[in-house]
Protein backbone atom coordinates (compact mmCIF):
# COMPACT_ATOMS: atom_id res chain seq x y z
CA UNK A 1 0.00 0.00 0.00
CA UNK A 2 1.62 3.49 -0.86
CA UNK A 3 2.31 6.00 1.67
CA UNK A 4 -0.30 8.75 1.88
CA UNK A 5 -2.99 7.18 0.34
CA UNK A 6 -5.02 3.98 2.62
CA UNK A 7 -7.78 2.07 0.75
CA UNK A 8 -10.32 3.54 2.30
CA UNK A 9 -13.27 5.44 1.50
CA UNK A 10 -16.23 7.21 3.27
CA UNK A 11 -15.92 8.85 6.27
CA UNK A 12 -12.64 8.02 8.63
CA UNK A 13 -12.05 8.42 12.45
CA UNK A 14 -8.34 9.73 12.08
CA UNK A 15 -5.58 10.59 14.91
CA UNK A 16 -4.34 14.50 14.28
CA UNK A 17 -0.49 14.11 14.63
CA UNK A 18 -0.09 17.82 13.25
CA UNK A 19 -1.67 21.04 12.19
CA UNK A 20 -0.10 24.06 10.26
CA UNK A 21 -2.42 26.83 10.27
CA UNK A 22 -0.42 28.53 7.81
CA UNK A 23 -1.41 26.55 5.20
CA UNK A 24 -4.10 24.66 6.70
CA UNK A 25 -3.43 21.44 6.72
CA UNK A 26 -3.54 18.50 9.08
CA UNK A 27 -1.03 15.26 8.71
CA UNK A 28 -3.38 12.40 9.87
CA UNK A 29 -3.18 8.91 10.91
CA UNK A 30 -5.77 6.25 9.64
CA UNK A 31 -4.72 2.84 10.79
CA UNK A 32 -1.40 2.32 10.50
CA UNK A 33 -0.90 4.67 7.48
CA UNK A 34 0.23 8.45 7.66
CA UNK A 35 -2.09 10.86 5.27
CA UNK A 36 -1.85 14.68 4.63
CA UNK A 37 -5.38 16.48 4.22
CA UNK A 38 -6.56 19.98 3.69
CA UNK A 39 -9.11 21.70 6.38
CA UNK A 40 -12.47 22.14 4.88
CA UNK A 41 -13.14 25.87 4.18
CA UNK A 42 -16.26 26.01 6.86
CA UNK A 43 -14.16 24.69 9.35
CA UNK A 44 -12.20 27.04 11.50
CA UNK A 45 -8.54 26.70 12.01
CA UNK A 46 -9.64 27.21 15.83
CA UNK A 47 -11.27 23.72 15.91
CA UNK A 48 -8.11 21.76 14.98
CA UNK A 49 -6.07 23.35 17.33
CA UNK A 50 -8.07 22.74 19.93
CA UNK A 51 -8.17 19.10 18.88
CA UNK A 52 -4.80 18.94 19.05
CA UNK A 53 -4.17 20.33 21.97
CA UNK A 54 -6.74 18.04 23.89
CA UNK A 55 -5.64 14.69 21.93
CA UNK A 56 -9.43 14.33 20.06
CA UNK A 57 -9.56 12.46 16.52
CA UNK A 58 -11.06 13.86 13.47
CA UNK A 59 -13.21 13.11 10.70
CA UNK A 60 -11.69 13.46 7.15
CA UNK A 61 -12.91 12.13 4.13
CA UNK A 62 -11.55 11.10 1.00
CA UNK A 63 -12.38 12.93 -2.26
CA UNK A 64 -11.33 13.29 -5.38
CA UNK A 65 -7.93 15.75 -4.93
CA UNK A 66 -7.02 14.18 -2.03
CA UNK A 67 -8.38 14.07 1.90
CA UNK A 68 -10.38 16.85 3.73
CA UNK A 69 -10.61 17.36 7.50
CA UNK A 70 -14.63 18.12 7.83
CA UNK A 71 -14.61 18.68 11.58
CA UNK A 72 -13.46 17.25 15.27
CA UNK A 73 -15.06 14.78 17.59
CA UNK A 74 -15.98 16.14 20.49
CA UNK A 75 -14.94 14.45 23.56
CA UNK A 76 -16.41 17.22 26.40
CA UNK A 77 -19.32 18.84 26.89
CA UNK A 78 -19.73 22.62 24.15
CA UNK A 79 -21.08 25.17 26.57
CA UNK A 80 -24.73 26.65 24.84
CA UNK A 81 -25.40 23.13 23.99
CA UNK A 82 -24.81 20.70 26.60
CA UNK A 83 -25.24 20.59 30.22
CA UNK A 84 -22.02 20.15 32.09
CA UNK A 85 -20.60 20.74 35.84
CA UNK A 86 -17.78 24.02 34.45
CA UNK A 87 -17.52 25.66 31.41
CA UNK A 88 -14.65 28.21 30.95
CA UNK A 89 -15.02 30.13 28.01
CA UNK A 90 -11.30 31.58 27.07
CA UNK A 91 -11.02 33.73 24.42
CA UNK A 92 -10.31 38.09 23.47
CA UNK A 93 -13.58 39.01 23.18
CA UNK A 94 -17.13 37.62 23.99
CA UNK A 95 -20.31 39.26 22.78
CA UNK A 96 -23.64 38.17 24.02
CA UNK A 97 -26.90 39.49 22.03
CA UNK A 98 -30.27 39.18 22.94
CA UNK A 99 -33.48 40.13 21.20
CA UNK A 100 -35.22 40.58 24.11
CA UNK A 101 -33.62 39.92 27.37
CA UNK A 102 -30.13 38.31 28.76
CA UNK A 103 -30.08 37.34 32.24
CA UNK A 104 -27.18 35.23 34.60
CA UNK A 105 -28.58 33.61 37.51
CA UNK A 106 -26.58 31.89 39.96
CA UNK A 107 -28.59 30.46 43.31
CA UNK A 108 -30.40 33.07 44.35
CA UNK A 109 -28.78 35.56 42.76
CA UNK A 110 -29.30 37.42 39.10
CA UNK A 111 -28.78 40.32 36.96
CA UNK A 112 -31.03 41.11 34.13
CA UNK A 113 -30.46 43.06 30.79
CA UNK A 114 -33.43 43.89 29.37
CA UNK A 115 -34.16 45.34 25.42
CA UNK A 116 -35.84 48.39 26.79
CA UNK A 117 -33.49 49.31 28.71
CA UNK A 118 -33.94 48.36 32.12
CA UNK A 119 -31.05 46.17 33.94
CA UNK A 120 -32.42 44.24 37.20
CA UNK A 121 -30.14 43.10 39.82
CA UNK A 122 -31.33 41.00 43.01
CA UNK A 123 -29.44 39.31 45.68
CA UNK A 124 -29.00 39.38 49.14
CA UNK A 125 -26.15 41.54 49.45
CA UNK A 126 -24.43 43.83 46.68
CA UNK A 127 -20.70 44.65 46.44
CA UNK A 128 -19.32 47.68 44.25
CA UNK A 129 -15.48 48.63 44.39
CA UNK A 130 -13.69 50.84 42.30
CA UNK A 131 -9.87 51.56 42.38
CA UNK A 132 -10.86 55.14 41.23
CA UNK A 133 -13.79 57.08 40.32
CA UNK A 134 -16.52 55.10 41.21
CA UNK A 135 -19.52 57.42 39.14
CA UNK A 136 -23.48 56.60 39.80
CA UNK A 137 -25.57 58.76 37.69
CA UNK A 138 -28.58 59.27 37.20
CA UNK A 139 -31.91 61.46 36.58
CA UNK A 140 -33.30 60.30 39.82
CA UNK A 141 -31.01 58.25 42.76
CA UNK A 142 -32.95 56.53 45.38
CA UNK A 143 -31.24 55.39 48.41
CA UNK A 144 -33.78 53.20 50.58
Amino acid sequence: MKQGAPAVTGLVAATLEAFDEASLTASLRVGRDAIEASLDPVVEPAVLLTALRRGERVLAQREDDGWVVLGALRTAATPGVDEGDDFLIKARRVTVVAAHEFSVVSGMASFALRAYGHVEMLARDVTARASNIHKIVGRVIRLN
